[in-house]
């Protein structure tokens, strides 16, 4: 991925939820721009990502106290991208998120400060913190009235680093992630509408659409996440969360149509009844990351849906060969 020179280089990054869409893409770039990567795995791990000579690979869980207190020693920067919930499975178990998410990140903090941490970045999520508004474009200072237990979940954790940060000097930076989608995102796990469309495309399957096509939200491509990722990890400013989206809106169905015309895939839709979780419209105002740490996107969403497609067309061909 071509992006800007880390300034992370030579400096100790442990990256928590590395096997994951972000935090692979993360750990790769890492590795190419010099950082010394150490990356925590808890279920699955592929053999590519345990064959790179360039990540220090840990196996543990997020919520285990011992093994998080030793992940952390020596390192200077904490990436913490771990969720074992989505906004797919917005309300199944809300104690589960508290105990596996919630809690395991207020432990972080705890441990964090105890290994003297340099700077702590955590991915929430400006999918769902923000609730329904009225607003065309959602800031960093927009009401936050999440209707879904994922957000919940996620906003309570910001709230814990603030207090973390103002009481114990714990530094940390929130990125507020729009609808990130690129390669290593995979459709059967549940999360990513452009993987979805593009599987159910190469795979001749009907897509299914929870509502009428016109929920608008906010996509962004994930070496635009992981340069933001970067840049916050090296920001020493006196904000603390910053909002990482397009900047730019796309309904549902305009996002299906994009797909058509970028891949030539021939999609059929079925639609199903809307869910009461989800938000009818989210477009994130990326003012302040820009201003803030020179930030801004650089792959137009057509570009990306090119990028997705070629590599989910790549695997596909490496599946049959």
């Amino acid at each position: 991925m071509r992006m800007p020179a880390s300034d992370l280089s030579g400096k100790a990054c442990l990256v928590l939820g590395a096997t994951g869409f972000i935090g692979w893409n993360l750990c790769r770039h890492l590795v190419s721009q010099g950082a010394r990567v150490r990356a925590v795995w808890h279920q699955t791990i592929s053999d590519e990502q345990r064959r790179d000579p360039g990540v220090e690979w840990r196996h543990g869980s997020f919520a285990d106290r011992d093994f998080m207190s030793r992940a952390l020693e020596g390192q200077s920067v904490v990436f913490h991208l771990v969720s074992t919930s989505a906004p797919a499975r917005y309300n199944t178990n809300p104690i589960a998120d508290l105990r596996e998410n919630v809690e395991p990140t207020l432990q972080l903090a705890e441990l964090s400060v105890a290994a003297g941490i340099d700077h702590l970045v955590f991915t929430s999520s400006g999918g769902t913190v923000y609730g329904i508004s009225r607003a065309e474009f959602l800031s960093e200072s927009s009401q936050t009235n999440p209707i879904s237990c994922y957000g919940v979940g996620k906003l309570a954790s910001e709230k814990y680093l603030e207090i973390f940060g103002r009481h114990l000097g714990l530094k940390s930076t929130i990125l507020r992630i729009s609808n990130p989608y690129g390669p290593y995102q995979v459709a059967t796990k549940g999360q990513g509408l452009i993987s979805k469309i593009i599987s159910c495309g190469l795979n001749k399957e009907a897509l299914s659409i929870w509502g009428d096509g016109r929920v608008v939200r906010d996509f962004i491509y994930i070496d635009d996440v992981v340069s933001a990722l970067v840049a916050a990890a090296g920001y020493d400013g006196p904000e603390h969360m910053f909002n990482v989206g397009s900047g730019i809106g796309a309904s549902v169905a305009e996002v299906i149509n994009a797909v058509r015309r970028a891949t030539g895939l021939a999609i059929d839709v079925d639609y199903q009844p809307p869910r009461a979780a989800d938000v009818p419209v989210n477009i994130l105002d990326t003012t302040l990351i820009r201003r803030s740490l020179d930030w801004q996107p650089q792959v137009s969403l057509e570009d990306g849906l090119r990028r997705t497609y070629a590599w989910n067309l790549a695997q596909k061909n490496a599946s049959v060969l």
